[in-house]
């Protein structure tokens, strides 16, 4: 996805995904859980969003 062919809202997911990626995974890692845990956590998150990003790249034709 670049910049320049992207709008403000699809910008904004892709942020919104990585950063509920980021605080899912180091929240495994804060209750002490394993780095390995904390990455299954974080790549769950991205699946799960990945969808809605998909799809709403290809309601725009990127």
């Amino acid at each position: 996805m670049s910049r320049e062919r992207s709008t403000p809202e699809q910008r904004a997911l892709y942020h919104a995904t990585l950063k509920e990626a980021l605080r899912t995974g180091h929240a495994v890692l804060k209750e002490g859980g394993e780095a390995l845990d904390a990455t299954v956590a974080a790549v769950t998150v991205l699946e799960s969003m990945l969808m809605s990003l998909f799809a709403l790249i290809r309601t725009h034709a990127i």
